[in-house]
């Protein structure tokens, strides 16, 4: 009788984490989403899988949103234009499948972009004038580098990896510093 107790008991416990565990989870993504004031958010390298939630742009002082190296998959809301005070947005290492975001050049004080090894296909958009720092690595980016695309503050480019297609017109954009793969020339 005493093994069966023990295993009720201990089925009860680990029910009881459980509980516990989605409830902490549910109640950290709800307070992630309700803080209009949020100004730095980093749930990086854990397992967070599903969707970006749109109500996650509702967060209009956010400055760093880092959500990379989880699960996350779907694609990259067009609500991320309500984000204005954005300077860093790092979604590396996650299944986000979507055209490039020609959004994300609307957004003035943005300044680092990293949206390395994801499914992000398509073409680059031009007006990436706030830029810095942009890796759009291990990607499925096709084209050529548009004219206006926007190099003036530009120190680190990278769209290496056999993922992406070969990038024409790269020579007249001298001013691009870091690592560029051997497939781009």
């Amino acid at each position: 009788m005493a093994a069966e107790e023990t295993e009720a008991a201990t089925e009860e416990v680990e029910a009881a984490a459980a509980v516990v565990e989605a409830v902490a989870a549910v109640a950290v993504v709800g307070v992630v989403v309700a803080a209009a004031h949020l100004r730095n958010l980093n749930i990086s390298n854990n397992s967070i899988n599903g969707s970006i939630p749109s109500s996650l742009f509702n967060a209009y002082e956010l400055q760093i949103l880092d959500l990379s190296n989880n699960l996350i998959s779907g694609t990259l809301p067009e609500l991320v234009r309500k984000l204005k005070k954005l300077q860093v947005l790092n979604l590396s290492d996650n299944a986000i499948v979507t055209n490039m975001p020609k959004n994300l050049t609307t957004l003035q004080i943005l300044r680092v972009i990293s949206l390395r090894n994801n499914y992000f296909f398509g073409s680059l958009p031009s007006g990436f004038n706030s830029i810095h720092i942009l890796d759009l690595s291990s990607n499925l980016i096709n084209g050529s580098l548009p004219p206006d695309f926007g190099v003036n503050n530009l120190s680190y480019f990278n769209v290496s990896t056999e993922k992406n297609k070969k990038i024409s017109q790269l020579e007249s954009y001298q001013r691009i510093t870091g690592f560029m793969g051997a497939s781009l020339t």
